[in-house]
This record gives structure tokens, sequence and C-alpha cells, in this order.
């Protein structure tokens, strides 16, 4: 498995990435709910933070596990931001997304996309979902050009049930 930290390692307990609520997460997030885990502070150093780390010119994104709002800065002319969530109503409120892909990353962790095929993949609290993280991370490191950016952001705030046990 080369280098690194597998995820079967010692490091994680068996129960890492369990969750109290192990129920379909696509019923679960099928509800809209429009809500922010940041509040306005954080909210805009999260835009100006992506403004300034994504430095390439008409960059392709990867917005991974989306929501209404990406919190990417207008100035940054994307030429393409891919939304990879799981609501659909949410996803489609989102002015940066170009593209909208229906996808549960904790039921198949593969990105069906060709290999360096975007700039930047970013994650705005979300990661703390992910049951399969290690090979989701692997992914997005296949997917990626090089010299691309994978900006995980997270935060305090959650829906505790969704939730794995190694973030709480």
């Amino acid at each position: 498995m080369g280098q690194g930290v597998s995820p079967m390692s010692p490091i994680f307990a068996k129960d890492a990435f369990s969750r109290l609520d192990e129920s379909n997460d696509a019923q679960f997030y099928a509800t809209d709910r429009f809500v922010s885990h940041l509040d306005s502070l954080a909210l805009e150093t999260v835009e100006k933070l992506i403004g300034e780390l994504i430095v390439e010119e008409n960059p392709v994104i990867l917005d991974l596990m989306a929501g209404w709002d990406s919190h990417i800065p207008e100035e940054l002319e994307p030429s393409g931001v891919v939304g990879l969530g799981l609501n659909r109503n949410e996803l489609s409120k989102n002015a940066s997304l170009s593209e909208i892909i229906i996808h549960d990353l904790n039921m198949d962790p593969t990105l069906r996309f060709p290999d360096e095929t975007f700039d930047a993949v970013i994650n705005t609290v979300s990661v703390d979902y992910m049951t399969k993280p290690v090979q989701v991370f692997r992914e997005v490191g296949r997917i990626l050009r090089p010299g691309g950016l994978f900006l995980v952001i997270f935060s305090n705030r959650m829906f505790p049930e969704k939730a794995v046990r190694v973030w709480k």
C-alpha cells in the first residue's frame, strides 16, 4: 500500500470513523437545510482565504461535499466549479457551480473524474462527516493537477449525529 498511514492503521481506533447515526446519508441530507456552520466573520475569512490561496488564472475547482454556498469570491473567475454533494435543491441554489453531481462519498469514495482534472479541490466544513477520508484524500490527490491545492476548512459546528467519532 505504499508509504503513509493505512486506513487500518493502529493510529485510529476501529470505530474512529463510525457515527451515532449510520443511516443512509442520502436520506439524511435529502431535507433542505440551508444552514451555515460558520459565523459571519468565519465566512468572510474563508472567502478571503479561498481567493488568496487559489492562484491559477480561471481555475477549475471541485467543491467536495458542496452545499448551497461554495464561498468562492467572484473575482477569482473560475472557468468551472463542480459541486459534488447530496442535496440537489441546495446545490441548485449555489451560484458558483457550473456543474452539479449527486454522489455519496461515504458509500463510494471514488471520484469519477480523469486524473489531473482540477486546479483546486475545496472541502468546507464537511470533512468531519467522511467515513472513508483516507480513500477520499487519495482520490483528491489523483484528480488534482500537479501543484494543485486541496483546501480543507473545518469548524466546531456540525450535525453531531453524522460526524465521525474521531472528530468529536
